[in-house]
């Protein structure tokens, strides 16, 4: 997260905590579905949910673990989803059933970014 700090993000809010399935590791799927979260809906500008809302893809970056930015993420309604997903998760050695994945939402320079969190078998995070 110090990442974060860098990049001056605000509001930095916790948005779910889950322990991957088998379809979220799935490459023939190539997504993360995210459960349906108020936290996050709430956090949207209002222009954003409009375009999750018409059916779009609402680009947003993402702070993987290690520190890099990836832009490779769509938000769908309930589900981040990209090639950059399978990659994520190939990079970060993650295991379906056995590991978790934080997700928090921040705003840098008014843009909506995703951070994201590796828990390994129940270990602290990375």
């Amino acid at each position: 997260m110090e990442m974060i700090r860098e990049m001056e993000g605000k509001d930095l809010i916790f948005v779910v905590r889950k322990i991957l399935k088998r379809s979220d590791t799935n490459p023939s799927l190539n997504r993360f579905l995210i459960p349906n979260n108020e936290v996050l809906w709430g956090f949207l500008f209002e222009a954003e949910k409009a375009v999750v809302e018409g059916g779009n893809g609402l680009g947003v970056v993402v702070v993987d673990p290690r520190g890099g930015l990836k832009k490779w993420m769509s938000l769908n309604k309930i589900v981040l989803n990209s090639s950059g997903w399978l990659k994520f998760v190939k990079d970060n050695g993650v295991k379906a059933e056995d590991d978790s994945v934080e997700l928090w939402s921040f705003r840098a320079f008014s843009k909506l970014y995703f951070g994201m969190n590796v828990k390994k078998d129940g270990s602290p995070s990375n």
